[in-house]
């Protein structure tokens, strides 16, 4: 996984979420990786979003009651042009 950086502060391990989307978007001809990294508001904007009612924040809350934390959150990407 080259070309990950993390800013200043961060942790220095990756999560599982952003493992997967570096591998993605490294196989990309187009993009080079600068940084991944799940966002500060990550743990906020969930909390936000599993009190709605809808049927798809409904279905989350399923899903980050059974473990789903792992793999769902909100990862900011900073990419290059190549």
């Amino acid at each position: 996984m080259k070309n990950i950086r993390y800013f200043q502060g961060r942790r220095s391990s990756l999560s599982i979420c952003e493992i997967h989307w570096t591998e993605i978007v490294n196989s990309s001809r187009n993009a080079e990786v600068i940084s991944v990294y799940e966002m500060e508001s990550n743990e906020e904007v969930w909390a936000d979003w599993l009190i709605q009612e809808n049927e798809i924040a409904v279905n989350d809350r399923k899903a980050l009651g059974t473990g789903g934390g792992k793999y769902l959150n909100f990862t900011a990407f900073v990419l290059r042009k190549k």
